[in-house]
């Protein structure tokens, strides 16, 4: 593949409509808002490689008019969020991908209309320009829908995976991406997935209702787990990033569901708490109890599962470990238990993204159908609680 020398247009901070301003939601939670007269839109992701930032990708996905990928920023100590840059992007953006350790680099998948959906790779220049990279086009995909790419969080940082209509494909990110395999997983229907952290030859997809564990070192499929998670259409699906074998699906029957992946004959745990399809369930990246959902009831929920969380499997171990009585007779660890801490009810449209930001593991952003972006912080009760202080 050739790169490209297509630029994307940055626009200054006088030139972008979108604004930044707070809001207290009917529990007196106040989040920052960013983006009021944004254009609507579909996905956001933390960027990953910036450890001291908390800054966001957050893609538009207008019809027929310019569309746009925003890298804003939240400041915590004056609960403001602003934009950094805002870079013309062709299409409609349907997702985001960051790469996990270059701040400067991250796919999107777009929908062209006439060629279908495609994917590119792109970076920011020295120029704080946005420059194409690479180019995954339709015809590469043997014309089938490109629905999100995955970074190999835990093996080469410049191994992607791409999921498809029907099957999954390798590359390898040089200067250019580079077609490496192809995974065909028997004609499914697939839709999105996430890579295992714990084993990086693993990644889980959802197909229509079910769910399928896939080990890319097997040809023939034998090692794949598959198993029914939802009586609807999986919507997400995510790996607990410090529990291993654990994983969250959510779907359009309104349910979250937690899954031992050794097991799947019942889930560890269901969660219901939204009233229209679940679009996004996320792990707090340091704090594996707390969990996100984002909803098209234009809803988020924060939820605690301390019973099924690592910290749960490391007080077992506690108690496994004690040696005597007088150990025995000490008093017994904090109680863990499941719960909806709170919900974040601001947004008036459909939530189908959000995230956790990569710099401070109590803030996170969500964005609804109509553009706007919410910057939010875990409520300081739970904070506490979640620190044992």
């Amino acid at each position: 593949m050739k790169r490209s020398n297509t630029r994307g247009h940055l626009r200054s901070h006088s030139d972008y409509t979108a604004s930044s301003a707070s809001q207290q939601d009917s529990h007196g939670h106040t989040s920052a808002i960013y983006g009021q007269r944004l254009n609507k839109s579909r996905c956001m992701a933390a960027v990953k490689g910036d450890t001291q930032n908390n800054r966001f990708l957050v893609g538009t996905c207008a019809l027929n008019a310019n569309n746009e990928v925003h890298l804003i920023e939240f400041n915590e100590e004056e609960n403001d969020v602003f934009c950094q840059a805002a870079f013309s992007h062709q299409h409609e953006v349907w997702s985001i991908s960051p790469h996990p350790s270059k701040p400067k680099y991250f796919f999107t998948t777009y929908n062209t209309i006439k060629n279908g959906f495609e994917a590119a790779l792109y970076g920011i220049n020295n120029t704080n320009n946005l420059e194409t990279l690479s180019k995954l086009d339709a015809k590469q995909f043997d014309n089938e829908r490109v629905h999100e790419i995955l970074w190999d969080q835990n093996g080469t940082s410049d191994r992607v995976i791409s999921i498809d209509e029907k099957c999954l494909r390798e590359f390898r990110f040089e200067k250019t991406c580079k077609f490496v395999n192809k995974y065909d997983l028997g004609g499914r229907r697939l839709r999105t997935g996430a890579w295992d952290p714990h084993h990086s030859e693993i990644i889980a997809v959802a197909a229509q209702g079910k769910v399928i564990q896939v080990d890319l070192r097997e040809k023939n499929n034998k090692k794949n787990v598959e198993f029914i998670a939802h009586d609807q259409m999986v919507r997400d699906v995510q790996y607990n990033p410090y529990h291993m074998y654990r994983l969250a699906t959510c779907g359009d029957d309104c349910f979250v569901k937690f899954w031992d992946i050794r097991s799947t004959k019942e889930p560890l745990l269901v969660l219901g708490g939204h009233s229209h399809w679940i679009s996004k369930v996320r792990f707090n990246p340091q704090y594996d109890q707390l969990i996100l959902t984002g909803s098209t009831d234009s809803k988020v929920n924060l939820w605690s599962i301390a019973s099924i969380s690592s910290k749960a499997k490391e007080q077992e171990l506690d108690e496994e470990l004690q040696a005597s009585e007088e150990e025995k007779s000490k008093p017994k660890k904090e109680e863990l238990f499941d719960n909806l801490v709170h919900t974040y009810d601001e947004h008036e449209e459909s939530v189908y993204s959000l995230c956790w930001s990569n710099t401070n593991s109590w803030t996170f952003g969500t964005v609804s159908y109509d553009g706007r972006v919410l910057i939010h912080t875990v409520p300081k009760a739970e904070k506490l609680r979640v620190l044992n202080i």
